[in-house]
């Protein structure tokens, strides 16, 4: 074992988790802050790195400004993978890599994959047991209230959900199609509304009377946000289970035709309301779908509901974090045996 790659303060004693997730660019930051997230939640536990394949220069700032460095030469204990660009026969082959075999955990949204791991967590609503071909040992950790989110998002109830006069509008850390700037002019005038913009955005969204621009916000500053107002619109992804978290109604816009599944779904189970793929809407759809999503003070309160029920800010990635922190000390244990 090694923590050559770990958390500042971490004893070298600890099994070592590697991080392998894709970040920037195209793929946003909603893979890393899971990972950073359950990261935090193995401090202690768990000396944590990442390897950098995957991610751009802002990603890796991210991850340095967490504590967290690069991955050592070191064979690790565990890996845990988040991103679409992982295919299942790479994932497996992770197995390979040390003897005895280090653990494995996927985080994934989709299914439809067969893949040897110890751990699947998959945070949205749409997916069931079946869709995965895993080893029986295999632990399914499937759901919203499973969603790796880091401490700063914990439910701040009203009493009751207000009128909206503050709106909250984010597409993620990315953004590169920029949404953002298609929806400002479609938001109804009168409203003080937060934009919300990650650390990979390159559009044109600019502050104006109502509107304040917030750019590359920690988690904790995102979370004071999200407390601070009536709803929001974003997609359906980290951010909305986030929302979930706080106990604050969601307007969702797909920004890719894998996202649809993930939207309809929170939409079914009643904690989300959708609006569809935004390429396939046009202006008048869109704004159409805010205006009513708007004026239905009775569905956003049951969003809310719903949510707080769901118990998505219950400690899932401390949950999680303890299940694999078990498991990698196992596997780190039979390594130093096998040495």
């Amino acid at each position: 074992m090694s923590a050559g790659c770990g958390h500042a303060g971490v004893p070298a004693a600890l099994p070592v988790v590697l991080f392998r997730c894709e970040a920037g660019g195209t793929a946003g930051f909603g893979h890393l802050s899971r990972c950073l997230a359950l990261a935090a939640a193995l401090d202690g536990c768990a000396s944590c790195c990442f390897d950098l394949e995957g991610c751009d220069e802002a990603a890796g700032a991210l991850i340095s400004e967490a504590g967290f460095g690069e991955a050592s030469p070191v064979a690790p204990d565990a890996l845990v993978f988040d991103g679409y660009g992982f295919a299942d026969a790479a994932i497996s082959a992770a197995r390979a890599i040390s003897s005895p075999s280090p653990v494995v955990m996927v985080i994934d949204d989709f299914g439809a994959r067969r893949i040897d791991c110890d751990i699947v967590v998959c945070p949205g609503p749409q997916r069931t047991a079946r869709d995965w071909a895993v080893p029986p040992s295999c632990r399914l950790l499937l759901g919203p209230r499973h969603a790796p989110l880091g401490p700063a998002f914990t439910a701040a109830p009203r009493a009751a959900v207000a009128e909206v006069s503050r709106l909250l509008l984010g597409f993620g850390g990315t953004d590169a199609g920029d949404a953002t700037a298609r929806l400002l002019p479609l938001l109804p005038r009168g409203l003080t509304v937060d934009v919300l913009l990650g650390p990979g955005y390159r559009g044109s969204a600019a502050a104006r009377p109502g509107v304040t621009v917030h750019r590359a916000l920690g988690a904790e500053a995102v979370a004071r946000l999200m407390a601070d107002a009536d709803a929001a619109i974003t997609a359906p992804g980290v951010m909305a289970l986030e929302l979930l978290a706080i106990g604050r109604p969601a307007l969702l816009f797909s920004l890719s035709a894998r996202q649809e599944d993930v939207g309809r779904a929170l939409a079914h189970a009643g904690l989300a309301c959708h609006g569809g793929e935004l390429a396939e809407r046009d202006d008048a759809a869109v704004e159409g779908a805010i205006t009513s999503f708007l004026a239905d003070r009775a569905g956003r309160a049951a969003q809310v509901r719903a949510a707080l029920a769901m118990d998505v800010a219950g400690g899932a990635a401390r949950g999680a974090a303890g299940r694999l922190a078990a498991l990698a000390e196992r596997a780190a244990l039979a390594q130093e045996r096998g040495r």
